[in-house]
């Protein structure tokens, strides 16, 4: 290819071209990346890290060309990009050692679906052998006869497998072809070879029974299983569902894949039946549909359904959330309706409502601040609002310790008593007590005058921080009764007790984080001061006239003394009223604890129920 000179000097600049293996290490200013969508998340990492200043992804949605490309899941259900870089995230390429790579290969959950895709291989493979050269030959000259260029059709591999299965249990196939093809026409059809098969059966069936499992096909009548091997073939997927079903009973919490934590103590069976489901039609363990994506074959949809009835009896409407949020959505942007994640993040908007988040205004917030994206605008739109909420949907959940037995834990006295601390009114009395000792030990007038205006600073923000915790108080009687109010209201269902102990969870969480928060600034402000004080003595210079200028300030730094104990005496006299405060918050995680089915320690002594116990007030 030639390229015009002006058009090189102007837009044409020199690169080099490298794999991703090898440009590990390299930076550059700018880096373009040619991907297959084959790559692993760790690979994805390294070649979206090599330019400084810009790293361009490029990733195919056509199929490559090749022979095998074109019976592939691609071919029937092309992926955008997006899709495929959420499937290079979902590819873990890190290296494993030999005793996990036995377990992973042992695993039922991942030999099941193969088995089940070469069982279903090899009853169609072992028809056609059974059925000889020259049958199949009929089979064909039949099928063109009937449907010009029906031979070449997309799905006429599958349909003469078929008509070969048919054969074999003792019908006539071309009759049946012909009964099928003279229901209804075929011109309009994209794939007449298709439409037939589904004539002839629409079950999915492929015209036999049951076999191992209720969702695919037996073996024909007519065929000799043991000859065929498709026998042994069903033994090894019926033995990998009873292994299946058998670890499930050993699920904990800490064990259980997200999507079976709300089942867990509830019905067994259902949640063997479901793990099955899911192992033998690969559905990924972080879809946090009980069922996977929506099943087409008339079998498998039959008994999708049965199990999603099964679902709902035992945990109530999971798609509850969805239909709830679906109008301040639509209201929003009602292409978020049509996005598959929108179930998962309705889940998430729900569990952050029930947590005292007003979502609905964050929403419309989040939505306000640019166009949302075409692909994915649901989770676009959640990564926008920030909120980090523990939930069945997101698999995000709390690390529990080996003997837990409870997918959320009851909240303990500790972990209520610790967000409520007063750290604020704590932190402004120190850092008033830290200025007075600087203001004694300052022997430079200007320093001192600007350590008394810090210490009356401080002593003003204690007082904002006392009124700040009587505010809290009031905020936590107005929150007891909107509790009260809600309990009225909550499903008894396991299914809302589940995502309401997850509210609570974020709930307390939030606290924590705040006082945390609270605490880092505490600890600024006490080093800040110290380096102040630091270089107040470093700064004062020779020891002339220090008396005189601390006879000039020592009046005042005893009232501002005086004023501090004045405080601090206040401190001590708002202690019941604190004690109160603690109490009521206690009261009121236990009273919701009977409607989320919390389970509570109840002989677990409270610390503040006991007058020795230092509050740190």
């Amino acid at each position: 290819m030639r390229l015009p000179a002006d058009y090189v000097a102007q837009f044409v600049r020199l690169g080099y071209a490298a794999t991703i293996d090898s440009a590990q290490g390299i930076t550059a200013d700018s880096c373009h990346v040619a991907l297959t969508g084959g790559e692993s998340r760790q690979q994805l990492y390294v070649a979206m890290t090599r330019g400084i200043h810009a790293n361009h992804a490029y990733i195919p949605t056509a199929l490559n060309g090749e022979e095998g490309s074109f019976w592939t899941d691609a071919a029937a259900f092309p992926r955008t990009a997006v899709e495929g870089l959420v499937q290079i995230l979902a590819r873990d390429g890190a290296q494993k050692s030999a005793h996990t790579q036995l377990r992973d290969v042992l695993d039922p959950r991942a030999r099941l679906g193969r088995a089940i895709d070469i069982y279903l291989d090899s009853l169609g493979v072992a028809a056609e052998n059974a059925l000889g050269a020259d049958g199949l030959a009929r089979i064909d000259a039949a099928a063109e006869a009937m449907h010009t260029h029906l031979t070449d059709s997309p799905a006429y591999p599958v349909l003469r497998q078929h008509l070969a299965t048919i054969a074999v249990s003792g019908r006539e196939p071309v009759a049946t072809l012909h009964a099928a093809a003279n229901a209804r026409e075929l011109d309009t059809a994209d794939d007449p070879a298709a439409v037939l098969d589904w004539r002839l059966d629409s079950t999915g069936m492929h015209s036999t029974g049951t076999g191992p499992l209720p969702w695919i096909r037996g073996i024909p009548t007519g065929l000799d299983s043991d000859h065929t091997q498709v026998a042994a073939r069903a033994r090894i997927v019926a033995e990998l569902a009873d292994q299946i079903s058998l670890d499930v009973e050993q699920w904990a919490p800490a064990t259980a894949a997200p999507w079976a934590r709300a089942l867990l103590g509830i019905d067994t069976v259902l949640l063997a039946d479901l793990a099955v489901w899911r192992a033998g039609l690969h559905v990924h363990e972080t879809d946090p549909r009980p069922t996977g994506p929506p099943r087409y074959s008339g079998l498998e949809r039959e008994h999708q359904h049965h199990l999603d009835r099964q679902v709902e009896t035992a945990l109530g409407d999971i798609t509850r959330p969805v239909h709830q949020w679906a109008d301040t959505i639509a209201a929003i942007e009602p292409r978020i309706l049509a996005d598959p994640y929108w179930p998962v993040i309705a889940d998430r908007i729900d569990i952050a409502a029930c947590s005292g988040i007003d979502v609905a205004m964050q929403l419309s917030h989040a939505a306000a601040l640019r166009p949302l994206p075409d692909e994915m605008p649901a989770a676009a739109l959640w990564s926008r609002l920030d909120l980090q909420v523990p939930g069945p949907a997101t698999g995000i959940m709390p690390e529990y310790g080996p003997s837990s037995n409870d997918p959320m834990p009851a909240p303990t006295a500790d972990r209520i008593a610790k967000p409520v601390t007063d750290v604020e009114q704590q932190g402004a009395l120190t850092d008033a007590d830290s200025a007075i000792e600087a203001a004694l030990d300052d022997l430079d007038i200007e320093q001192l005058v600007a350590r008394h205006s810090t210490a009356q600073t401080a002593i003003r923000t204690a007082c904002d921080a006392d009124e700040q915790f009587r505010a809290a108080a009031r905020a936590l009687h107005a929150t007891r009764s909107e509790l009260t109010t809600h309990r009225e209201k909550l499903d008894t269902t396991p299914a809302r007790k589940f995502r309401t102990r997850h509210a609570l969870q974020t709930r307390i969480d939030e606290l924590i984080t705040e006082q945390v928060s609270l605490e880092r600034e505490h600890t600024q402000s006490r080093e800040h001061a110290r380096r102040t004080h630091n270089n107040a003595v470093v700064d004062a210079g020779p020891p002339e006239n220090w008396q005189r200028k601390i006879d000039t300030t020592i009046d005042q730094v005893e009232a501002d003394a005086r004023e501090t104990g004045r405080l601090q005496r206040h401190r001590r006299n708002v202690t019941p009223e604190y004690q109160d405060y603690a109490e009521a918050i206690s009261q009121a995680v236990l009273d919701a604890d009977g409607d989320t089915g919390i389970d509570s320690a109840p002989d677990e002594p409270v610390p503040w129920s006991s007058p020795d116990v230092d509050l740190g007030l």
